[in-house]
């Protein structure tokens, strides 16, 4: 093989076989077939390391501590936040209580 250019893009082809130039509204036969072999060397290596992951004992018990680890960090949140909000009202009810009897003592005056 050596490299043949073709139009205004470079493509390695056979030598003796031109190919005529392709309008722009086309793709390029090399482009179509450079997406077509990275398409199938993604799901080849996808392929390989879920197989090889699910297989793998040491990243199950990896991914079992981590959910358990996410999962206690949700329930902290959720509990943090409820706190907060019981908080917040506390202080807004202790607020309208200071206000209430700072009028009652303007009204006593």
């Amino acid at each position: 093989f050596s490299p043949v250019t073709t139009g205004h893009s470079f493509c390695p082809i056979a030598v003796g076989a031109l190919l005529p130039a392709v309008p722009h509204s086309h793709p390029h036969p090399c482009s179509v077939m450079s997406q077509f072999i990275q398409r199938v060397a993604t799901w080849l290596a996808n392929e390989v390391v879920v197989k090889g992951l699910a297989n793998n004992r040491a990243f199950q018990q990896f991914a079992v501590r981590t959910q358990s680890k996410i999962d206690n960090l949700k329930s902290e949140g959720v509990s943090k936040a409820t706190e907060g909000i019981k908080n917040s009202e506390g202080v807004k009810n202790a607020q309208n209580i200071k206000n209430s009897e700072g009028v009652k003592n303007a009204q006593n005056i």
